[in-house]
């Protein structure tokens, strides 16, 4: 029986989340219902855009595209790709991929890329290390673009120092888990300052944990747990007028004392800044980095 190509189903999300935890660990925390999150979840989701592979019942691989509004035109973005390891060098990564593009490019998309595309994202891009996948991607006409840094904190032995300033600065700016009177005033906030974030926010408040502090019922600082992946912290924005003043390090520590009370051993954080500050404040270390890749709609492979 030759492999199927057609569209996922949601009815395939138990077989995709094993298939990533065996072919693309860095996705690995996510379970059936974190990939619909990820596919059929996404705000700009379109099912024709969400390949399968499979060959009676057994899933082989999957190609996850989605399409996003950019000042450049429509950009195409695979979001991830993968094949069960004892599928590959069968040309079913091939396949799958140039449906996707094909799809892709038919509905206008004037750009195609890997990696990082948010709201949501799977990962970074291409894991550095992977070799198969970056000569893949060059022989398709796909050019590396830049880095995408993620850090790791071990939580095992993490132990906030609260001092007495930590502290009073906490119950005077009321730092505190959001509840659903906080929903409101957050998503505001994070409309107005942070529009980039909205989806993720919105995902915290429902899947995840999100620590808001403000006073007078109002939100001017906020961060993410687990909003979009288990044991992944951010975003986690201030809004200007509140900058300067410590908030950040405090929604950062509390939030990995939540993450550790939670049972995570390790707290992702993903698409790092401020790599000093995440360093310093609760000892992360750079982890996993990633490539992104792109090429013009169109591209002819070299």
């Amino acid at each position: 029986m030759s492999p199927a190509l057609s569209p996922l189903t949601p009815q395939d999300l138990p077989a995709l989340a094993r298939l990533a935890r065996t072919a693309a660990p860095s996705a690995v925390r996510l379970d059936a219902r974190g990939w619909g999150q990820q596919s059929f979840g996404d705000p700009h989701a379109d099912p024709a855009l969400l390949l399968k592979l499979q060959q009676g019942k057994r899933l082989l691989g999957v190609a996850l595209g989605v399409t996003r509004p950019s000042r450049r035109g429509l950009q195409g973005h695979v979001k991830f790709a993968a094949v069960a390891p004892g599928n590959r060098r069968r040309g079913l990564g091939s396949l799958l991929f140039g449906a996707l593009e094909a799809r892709l490019q038919g509905q206008g998309c004037a750009s195609l890329h890997v990696g990082a595309c948010p709201p949501p994202y799977i990962s970074g891009g291409l894991p550095i290390e992977d070799t198969a996948g970056f000569c893949f991607l060059l022989k398709r006409g796909y050019a590396r673009g830049e880095a995408v840094l993620d850090m790791e904190a071990d939580l095992r032995a993490f132990q906030p120092r609260w001092t007495k300033a930590d502290r009073k600065a906490m119950a005077d700016n009321k730092l505190r888990k959001a509840t659903a009177d906080d929903a409101a005033g957050l998503m505001k906030m994070v409309e107005k300052a942070f529009p980039h974030w909205a989806w993720e926010a919105e995902s915290g408040l429902t899947r995840g944990t999100v620590i808001v502090a403000g006073t007078k019922g109002t939100v001017q600082a906020f961060a993410c747990c687990s909003a979009t992946h288990p044991g992944w912290f951010g975003p986690m924005g201030t809004v200007e007028s509140q900058r300067g003043k410590g908030l950040g390090r405090l929604l950062l520590l509390r939030s990995m004392e939540l993450l550790k009370a939670e049972g995570w051993g390790g707290a992702r954080i993903p698409w790092v800044g401020p790599v000093p500050f995440y360093a310093r404040y609760c000892g992360a270390v750079l982890g996993p980095t990633f490539w992104t890749f792109s090429k013009p709609a169109g591209a002819s492979p070299p």
